[in-house]
């Protein structure tokens, strides 16, 4: 049987002459960009920079600016726009090009360089998956740059940026070592110098997850923080509407930066760490991130959902107002009480009622930006949660479960500040939708859990807060709801007749390979 397969297209173009759409999609990747970045510190308001006031700019990101993942993190553009770039177009004066010039052909060296090395151990690259294997386990280290020098008697800059770059993306697990979670040796006296020729240091995290901040205790004139992860090619005129102010930094993490590395709590077991590569286990259970840190109370230097602002908000008259059809309707007033137009994010989160089955202290539930406050203005923010966020899995049953008991709502712009608005409470426990184990464990597993009684007494101190004070606590019935069971269909009767028929012309290892998208057999 001839097999007919369809000829590949690409959505990219060859054509020199920007297109209109281009332009609409910069402008969206600049605003996403700018809105993404988020403010950690900013001691003695040294953010924004003065317009047109001159900076110097050091680190691997000045000029070689990460703009997104590498493999399937991966876009072609037609250009990326540096932090370098970016200050220099919004009319910042920057100082230090000479440098910035030279690191980016130390940069280029040192990528040829390590493309030459890969190649040279695959034949050229001759085979497909060798290729991949050793590309995947060699991942591209950026230098350090040269060392920084005393600015000359004259320049009469005080303020520099140090702009702290790692490559990552998929096939290369990060790991705990210099030059990736932690600083080189090179970075720190870079640092070092840097703190000691400038009064005012702002450093900038360009990566796509945490690095170790313990130089921030060090360096005491670090004065403004910021992590701008990877924001595209619009990325360096993002980073400069922000610290201009042209952009008040409404950005929030999401994601938990502990103290140090052992805080994690796979720190030991993750990837390399335990010698094992090839077998991971999730001992977390549903401890993995802010789930984690905030359940068993181990403190972090910046937690989920903070972020600075260069205004100030109040978020007042919190009301939990309905619960119909499956909906908690949530809502808070949002007021700019500082003295320049900003946006900020409300959150709402829910705490768990105790019962059988393992539960974090709080869950991440709903949450939605404003619209630009103006100082003085105020936007009341309504939010929806549905019944189903506040489930929980029973492995046994194989079954989304809704346990008796208080479920406490709470709002705020951070996990951290939010406070308890109201709650739902339940009468009996609820089976709201029954499914199958598909995919049952092949070993046993232990995962982390709480000790006994810590979600009960939670929950009965968060239900005692809502009666102390006056909070609006909705009784809900068991009868009211009904279980939902999931029905699994074969696979032919959820796909064309047409797919199916092509499905039955291939032989299991040529599905095999189809389903695992083997890039030597494709």
């Amino acid at each position: 049987m001839t097999r007919t397969l369809k000829e590949r297209t690409f959505s990219g173009t060859t054509n020199p002459e920007i297109q209109p759409w281009e332009i609409e999609h910069r402008k969206l990747a600049r605003l996403a960009a700018a809105e993404g970045i988020v403010l950690l510190k900013n001691e003695e308001h040294v953010l924004p920079l003065k317009a047109g006031s001159a900076v110097a700019i050091y680190g691997a990101g000045a000029g070689k600016t990460i703009k997104g993942g590498t493999g399937s993190g991966d876009v072609n553009e037609r250009e990326k726009v540096s932090i370098c770039q970016g200050m220099k177009n919004t009319g910042f004066q920057v100082t230090t090009e000479e440098w910035i010039n030279s690191y980016d052909k130390i940069y280029d060296q040192a990528r040829q360089d390590w493309k030459n090395d890969i190649l040279s151990r695959t034949g050229n690259g001759a085979d497909t998956m060798d290729f991949f294997s050793v590309y995947s386990t060699t991942p591209f280290i950026m230098p350090a740059g040269d060392t920084i020098r005393k600015p000359a008697e004259g320049e009469n800059v005080d303020t520099a940026i140090y702009v702290l770059s790692r490559i990552a993306g998929e096939g290369a697990d990060r790991t705990a070592d210099k030059g990736d979670y932690y600083l080189k040796d090179e970075e720190h006296q870079m640092l070092a110098d840097i703190c000691a020729y400038y009064r005012d240091v702002i450093v900038v995290i360009n990566a796509g997850a945490q690095v170790d901040l313990s130089f921030m205790d060090e360096f005491k004139n670090i004065k403004a923080l910021l992590t701008i992860v990877q924001p595209g090619m619009e990325g360096g005129n993002a980073f400069a509407d922000v610290v201009s102010g042209k952009v008040t930094p409404s950005g929030k993490l999401t994601d938990t930066w502990a103290y140090k590395y052992e805080d994690y709590p796979n720190s030991e077991t993750f990837s390399h760490n335990n010698g094992n590569v090839e077998t991971e286990v999730y001992k977390e259970g549903i401890y993995v991130g802010y789930r984690y840190f905030d359940t068993f109370d181990v403190p972090v230097r910046y937690g989920f959902g903070y972020g600075l602002s260069y205004t100030e908000f109040e978020i007042s008259d919190y009301s939990l107002e309905s619960v119909n059809d499956g909906k908690i309707k949530v809502s808070a007033q949002v007021k700019n009480i500082g003295e320049v137009s900003g946006k900020e994010v409300v959150q709402i989160y829910v705490s768990l009622s105790g019962g059988i089955l393992e539960k974090e202290a709080h869950r991440l539930a709903a949450y939605a930006k404003t619209s630009e406050l103006k100082p003085g203005e105020s936007e009341k923010v309504s939010l929806e949660i549905s019944v189903d966020q506040l489930t929980s899995y029973d492995e046994k049953r194989a079954a989304w479960i809704l346990e008796n008991g208080f479920y406490g709502i709470w709002i705020g712009n951070s996990l951290a500040s939010a406070k308890l608005c109201g709650g739902v409470k339940l009468d009996k426990e609820v089976l709201l939708r029954q499914v199958k184990n598909l995919f049952p464990l092949k070993q046993e597993l232990e995962e982390m859990v709480q000790e006994a009684g810590n979600t009960t007494a939670r929950e009965r101190a968060a239900e005692q807060q809502a009666q102390k004070e006056n909070l609006t606590v909705v009784e809900l019935h068991a009868e009211d709801f009904t279980t939902e069971v999931v029905e699994y269909k074969k696979n032919n009767a959820l796909y064309e007749k047409e797919a199916m028929d092509f499905v039955d012309t291939l032989s299991e290892e040529e599905l095999i390979d189809l389903a695992a998208g083997d890039p030597g057999k494709a």
